[in-house]
């Protein structure tokens, strides 16, 4: 049998495992989460800690949050009771 030029052997060809590339296809999917999670918790989980001033004495010249004003507890909420 003559040999052509160009001639596909006779070997089965197999196809290339693509598991690193499945794998690196994941971090991408978990890149695309990020700016979620990230205005998840900006819009969720930081304004809780305001809430904190409504259990101080607060007094805005005491310092950023009111770290500095005096816990009073539910002091504050007696007057709406």
């Amino acid at each position: 049998m003559p040999r052509l030029k160009g001639a596909i052997p006779n070997v089965i060809l197999r196809p290339k495992k693509r598991q690193s590339i499945k794998a690196h296809n994941i971090h991408v999917l978990y890149l695309f989460l990020l700016p979620a999670i990230v205005l998840t918790f900006v819009f969720s989980y930081l304004p809780m800690f305001s809430n904190y001033i409504a259990f101080l004495d607060y007094d805005f010249n005491k310092g950023w949050f009111g770290f500095g004003s005096k816990f009073v507890g539910f002091d504050n909420f007696k007057n709406f009771i």
